[in-house]
């Protein structure tokens, strides 16, 4: 894996995953640490995402359960701190159907970050090519 920084945009807002706080918001490009991160491999398939300021990987909060936070905390190497990046960009957890989301999908400076299951977000991108369609 790259021993190089980069930053997690969403492309919709075009903001950034910042870990100024325990519980991830999205907020504007600042270049901070905060908003820096680094793939680490886990050895096993899946990656450790690390944040540059305060050397945590991304966690979801008390396990793996649809709408927990994603937060930062000291790796431990359990199943809940370990991704896989898709091709198309998406952050998903190494065990269930989850993947990271923005809470409520509302694309505003300082919303959180949660864990939701992918099966609503298929449906959410489903429902959208089908609107432009029409």
């Amino acid at each position: 894996m790259s021993q190089n920084y980069t930053i997690i945009r969403n492309e919709r807002s075009g903001l950034v995953l910042d870990a100024r706080e325990t519980v991830l918001k999205i907020l504007p490009f600042t270049g901070q640490p905060t908003q820096l991160w680094k793939l680490e491999s886990s050895g096993s398939g899946t990656i450790y995402i690390v944040n540059k300021a305060n050397g945590k990987v991304l966690d979801i909060e008390s396990g793996i359960k649809n709408g927990n936070n994603i937060i930062t905390y000291s790796k431990k190497g359990s199943a809940n701190q370990q991704w896989i990046v898709n091709s198309d960009d998406t952050i998903v957890s190494s065990e269930q159907n989850l993947a990271i989301d923005i809470f409520e999908a509302r694309c505003s400076p300082g919303n959180k970050i949660i864990i939701i299951i992918i099966i609503i977000i298929i449906i959410i991108i489903i429902m959208s090519v089908m609107v432009n369609r029409q």
